[in-house]
């Protein structure tokens, strides 16, 4: 019995590898790794916020982070800290125990943690507006032409990208 080799046809490999093309110049544009990137939007979306309103994670989050997402050894993601710092989307900061316990509710354990900074928010910013025209790209000569190919895949992530974009707009 011949078994049935899984190919992609021509134009969902070429709308793949012209995506990943498209997703790895903005990263090259942004100067900043994905994981450095996940780092900050991990801030932005999780963290708490200090007595000064800046948001912080404790530093074993990002270790445990880094490590569950990427595989980081803990050694890398000092490495990958020590970037965002040089770069200065974070700075490292020491808890003091009444400020622990104001943001945590306990004043024991990890005192360490990282804070983001307005240029890490810049960093974001940059490449979800980066993302977000590829997007718009995708909605529009791209996507018309998908709904010419007979390919099931391009249909499902055409029609899903339209749904996406009706409902931004709805949302404007």
């Amino acid at each position: 019995m011949e078994k049935t080799k899984l190919e992609l046809s021509w134009e969902v490999f070429h709308v793949i590898s012209t995506i990943l093309a498209r997703f790895i110049k903005i990263r090259k544009e942004c100067g900043i790794s994905m994981s450095e990137l996940y780092v900050l939007a991990y801030i932005k979306q999780f963290g708490k916020q200090n007595l000064g309103g800046e948001k912080l994670v404790l530093r074993a989050d990002i270790t445990q982070l880094l490590g569950d997402v990427f595989n980081y050894k803990p050694k890398r993601v000092t490495s990958e800290v020590t970037k965002l710092r040089n770069k200065r989307c974070i700075k490292e900061h020491t808890l003091e125990a009444d400020e622990k316990r104001a943001i945590y509710g306990t004043d024991t354990g990890q005192m360490r943690s990282v804070i983001i900074l307005e240029k890490g928010y810049e960093k974001i910013d940059d490449f979800t507006i980066r993302i977000n025209q590829v997007y718009l790209d995708l909605t529009g000569p791209l996507l018309s032409a998908a709904f010419g190919q007979d390919e099931k895949l391009i249909r499902s992530i055409a029609e899903w990208l339209l749904i996406e974009k009706k409902e931004r707009e709805a949302l404007t």
